[in-house]
């Protein structure tokens, strides 16, 4: 018997050993670690009461993770993960979850959500068009060999252990995705390290690097001094303070942006749609 209900009672171990089950086979490999996953919760501002677990005969099955806060000034829920283990695939789980979703939603007041899906996933994408979500924006996900990265450092940065972000979103041409705002940032900014560069007595450009993944959640530069190499910098210098082989930046929607990392040797391993319901 298939029972639906909220994750409150879900202990985050038993959720994760689902989601890893569930992600298995997915189309972009995905490496979770229970450390890694806490942190990927706490990023995102998980709230259990807006989030959805699937049991059959008491066993977690599949689930929808929310996340919850206000996003651009909207009080908002955000999909951090939606999966049914492959057993249970093909039985509508899926379309039943989003469907509790929505009750979970109405009963605490939210009336909007948002969530990322591969273009590529076309039973995703229907499922969600057909429960009301509208497509928002286009995201690109890009990532390179920091063997391969055409730059240099060639400006003297600053590594502050904070920054004020909202000074920093003057910079931005895009808002950010969920997982890459000021807020998601600041949830683990203990794990994140700042580079900048200043000119005239002031930061002019800023980029942040997860050291131990090479993830890059944000990289600006003041509209007034670009295209003097400082962005080419601070990807440079970001490179030198990770341990990874590899640099990423997901959720990249601005083509200015995307443009400039082709041109440094990135590639586009994905691409996703951002969606929206409102209910």
């Amino acid at each position: 018997m298939l029972v639906l209900t909220s994750l409150e009672n879900t202990p985050l171990p038993q959720l994760h050993t689902v989601f890893c089950e569930a992600f298995g086979d997915y189309s972009v490999q995905i490496d979770m670690p229970l450390e890694r996953f806490q942190s990927n919760m706490k990023r995102n501002g998980y709230d259990p009461s807006v989030s959805v677990g699937a049991y059959v005969d008491g066993r977690l099955v599949g689930f929808i993770m929310s996340g919850h806060r206000i996003w651009e000034g909207c009080d908002t829920a955000y999909d951090m993960g939606t999966g049914v283990i492959p057993t249970f695939r093909g039985q509508g789980i899926a379309k039943d979850m989003v469907g509790q979703l929505k009750t979970l939603l109405a009963d605490n007041g939210l009336s909007r959500y948002i969530l990322e899906v591969i273009t590529t996933n076309t039973k995703a994408l229907s499922l969600y068009e057909k429960s009301g979500f509208r497509k928002r924006r286009d995201f690109s996900c890009l990532r390179v060999d920091k063997s391969a990265l055409d730059t240099e450092v060639s400006y003297r940065h600053g590594h502050p252990s904070s920054i004020d972000f909202t000074r920093m979103e003057d910079f931005w041409d895009e808002s950010p995705s969920w997982q890459n705002s000021s807020d998601s940032v600041r949830a683990v900014s203990d794990s994140l390290r700042i580079s900048t560069v200043a000119l005239d007595g002031r930061i002019v450009g800023y980029g942040l690097v997860n050291p131990a993944n090479g993830d890059i959640p944000q990289l600006a530069v003041d509209k007034a001094y670009r295209r003097r190499g400082i962005g080419r910098s601070l990807i440079s210098d970001l490179a030198s303070m990770s341990s990874s082989k590899q640099l990423r930046l997901i959720n990249v929607a601005d083509e200015a942006i995307q443009s400039f990392l082709l041109h440094l040797g990135f590639e586009v391993y994905v691409r996703q749609f951002e969606m929206e319901l409102v209910i």
